[in-house]
């Protein structure tokens, strides 16, 4: 299960905000008191008022003098001039103020995000800490903004006019005083409730959140499986969840208004109350009561609004925390103490005796010993799964060995700065990651500073130049986020410039060809044909096809070196390279698909089709109909009725069982004949990973040679009893 970023519990998010805050605020303190100081006016207002109305009653009214009645009223006016015009500089100095930290906590946090490594993100939702690194810092800019500054001017409030009934009249203000804590009872009552109910609505929401990004995001997987229906009611129900917790949580913020209202009202009445009798008896004067009543009353809605604060506190809190998790998360590989800049290669790249878990103790790599002369092109084969783009992780340092050694000309990559040794490398990945804006600044994200002629060049060598001459825009044509305004193979040559932008002295690929369809592949590999020439070329490939003209190669499987050494070498060997070779050998792929073919000679990898003759053997590859599928494609269903025999000519498809990968299959894998034999219903569902090229036989065809051919019925009896026993351990089989 993912691991996921979330605000903190509730109970103690608040007081995690209150911590951080001499942290946050020391390097803005200059704002930050000067943000203080303009609440002020307001505090003045509220407590001075009442004094001035005592005199006003009791000094001017009472006694007839209007002189001290136009001083008062005078300084009356003057305060409340004071507190309107200081209004906006005191909302612009806390604004400056609160934008200043949230900004220094999104740049920190996404600038660590940026220094993990890749292995982090394997287990995380990147939306989530996306939202984090914005949404989070955000919520501790409007707590700093608002809910803190509020909470400084109610407290002062709250300090200053209790001193000030004190000295007006002291019994009266203790008796206010000791019921004064009745004002928070509620609040503190229902604050448990408000926080259990502001968690369940954060999961809900959370749910909400991870549905809508992945459903947009896989689209054509929504579309091919069907699931627009499914996913849409799960929205809405998520939806309604959501307004349901929204709901009782309006409903328990104003219970705890009301129980705080309420509470208010009851110290206010108490003082109207005492204050009452007091006037009577003669022992207080009508402007100090006036004035009592008006001072306690602002002290009284002063502690019912620091209720308003906690919320927002307690949500940036949480945030906090989560920014805390996330600043606490060291890289897996980060420069070493005095790391020096990698010189250009010499010699050679060495691995040595490398091991790797992703786990502790599950090696996916087991003691890989591997050289790369400088100039020569070296490829790591295998199968899925084999470790090869684990190897790869190795060489750019993406991650490193448990155990062994990644050296250059003999000196540690670990001497080395990372920034130095990713300057020296050029990557062209499976998917070229496009992202919104010109075809120029995906371009440039190899090299930020390049000129447009830089471009050029780099887009000209890479073979993508004649498609941008044909644009209206040129290189300043606006692409989608992923590229949707591409082909796939203008996609490829895209990511090769891009490569090529940063003049690498050694060229990386990693299954660089192997999302393409025939047309794509065979023009991307030429334009790699071109720029690989005078370079380190170090390539990752389960496609033998594209590594025959390599120096060297290294046969990986279960994390291991199985065999080495050039291509015509490795097939005289007659061991798992020549094997996988036959495996990916013996079709026929043209630009148009339909009319490709299988050679007849390569049925015969096939254990149902192995024991038939020549003659019998060319006339069932005929029956056979070559297609293709872009990603994303339902070729299987789980449960529906079989049909069709299928061998993957190349390409890559998932098999999901009850919605779980189960296996990956590859060139020259095939799939299907079991269900055809005993006309069961399919066990799993096939799709398509990238574009595929594929080969059917229909059920009447399939069901014809097995009547007419003996060696074809023993030949599935025995591969339906393999596979009986095989579905036990690790059902995958459509």
């Amino acid at each position: 299960m993912d691991q996921k970023i979330k605000p903190a519990p509730a109970p103690w998010g608040m007081w995690a905000f209150l911590r951080a805050l001499p942290r946050l605020l020391v390097p803005h303190l200059g704002w930050f008191l000067l943000s203080v100081i303009a609440l002020a006016p307001g505090v003045l207002m509220a407590t001075g008022m009442p004094l001035l109305l005592r005199a006003l009653v009791d000094r001017a009214l009472a006694a007839g003098n209007p002189v001290i009645a136009t001083y008062a009223l005078a300084v009356i006016a003057l305060l409340a001039l004071l507190d309107v015009g200081t209004g906006p500089v005191q909302r612009w100095l806390a604004s400056r103020m609160a934008t200043a930290v949230g900004n220094d906590l999104r740049i920190r946090i996404f600038s660590h995000l940026e220094r993990l490594s890749v292995g982090y993100y394997e287990t995380r939702q990147p939306r989530l800490l996306a939202d984090l690194a914005t949404g989070g810092a955000g919520a501790v800019e409007s707590a700093l903004e608002d809910a803190l500054l509020r909470a400084i001017k109610q407290l002062a409030i709250i300090g200053f006019g209790l001193f000030l009934l004190f000295t007006i009249e002291p019994r009266l203000a203790l008796a206010c005083g000791l019921l004064l804590p009745v004002v928070p009872v509620g609040s503190r009552l229902l604050s448990t409730a408000y926080d259990r109910a502001q968690a369940n609505r954060w999961k809900v929401m959370e749910k909400q959140i991870m549905l809508a990004d992945q459903s947009l995001t896989a689209h054509a997987m929504v579309k091919a499986f069907g699931l627009e229906e499914a996913h849409a009611a799960l929205f809405r129900r998520l939806t309604l969840e959501t307004s349901r917790h929204t709901r009782h949580i309006a409903w328990v913020e104003g219970a705890m208004s009301a129980a705080a209202a309420g509470g208010g009202y009851l110290v206010l009445a108490a003082a109207v109350g005492i204050g009452t009798v007091l006037v009577l008896s003669r022992s207080l004067t009508l402007g100090s009561m006036l004035a009592f009543v008006q001072l306690a009353f602002s002290v009284i809605r002063s502690a019912q609004s620091l209720s308003t604060v906690v919320a927002p506190m307690k949500q940036a809190g949480g945030a906090l925390q989560g920014a805390s998790t996330v600043l606490k998360e060291r890289p897996a590989v980060a420069d070493s103490t005095g790391a020096i800049s990698l010189p250009p290669l010499r010699e050679e790249i060495r691995l040595e005796g490398v091991y790797f878990a992703y786990r502790a103790g599950d090696y996916v790599l087991k003691g890989i010993d591997a050289v790369i002369p400088r100039g020569t092109k070296v490829a790591f084969v295998g199968s899925s799964g084999g470790g090869k783009s684990t190897v790869l992780k190795m060489l750019m340092r993406m991650d490193d060995p448990a155990a062994g050694r990644v050296a250059f000309d003999g000196v540690s990559l670990r001497r080395f700065s990372l920034a130095s040794l990713r300057s020296r490398l050029g990557v062209v990945f499976q998917e070229t990651v496009v992202v919104s804006g010109s075809i120029a600044d995906n371009i440039r994200i190899g090299k930020p500073e390049a000129t447009d002629e830089e471009v050029r060049l780099a887009a000209v060598a890479a073979g993508l130049d004649a498609h941008v001459a044909l644009l209206p825009d040129g290189y300043a044509t606006t692409l989608t986020e992923g590229g949707l305004n591409l082909s796939g193979g203008q996609r490829q040559r895209l990511g090769i410039a891009r490569a090529l932008l940063r003049s690498p002295e050694i060229l990386v690929l990693d299954e660089a060809t192997s999302a393409l369809d025939p047309i794509s592949e065979h023009a991307v590999t030429e334009a790699l044909d071109h720029v690989t020439r005078g370079r380190t070329v170090i390539s990752v490939t389960h496609r033998l096809a594209q590594v025959v003209d390599y120096d060297h190669i290294y046969v990986m499987e279960g994390g291991r070196v199985v065999e080495e050494g050039a291509h015509p070498d490795l097939l005289a060997a007659g061991g798992t390279y020549a094997q996988l070779w036959a495996k990916q050998s013996g079709f026929q792929v043209t630009a148009d698909v339909s009319g490709s073919r299988i050679e007849p000679r390569r049925l015969r990898q096939v254990p149902v089709f192995a024991g038939i003759g020549p003659g019998t053997l060319a006339g069932v590859a005929r029956r056979f109909q070559v297609a293709d599928a872009e990603a994303g494609t339902v070729l299987i269903t789980e449960g529906d009725p079989a049909d069709r025999f299928f061998i993957l000519i190349r390409g890559r498809m998932e098999v999901l069982k009850h919605g779980r990968q189960v296996a990956v299959l590859t060139d020259g894998d095939h799939f299907g004949e079991i269900a055809l034999l005993d006309h069961s219903l399919r066990t799993a569902t096939v799709s398509t990973l990238t574009h595929c090229v594929y080969a059917s036989l229909g059920r009447a065809d399939f069901e014809g040679l097995v009547e007419r051919l003996p060696a074809v019925r023993e030949a599935l009896r025995r591969v339906q009893a393999e596979r009986a026993a095989a579905e036990a351990q690790n059902p995958v089989h459509a």
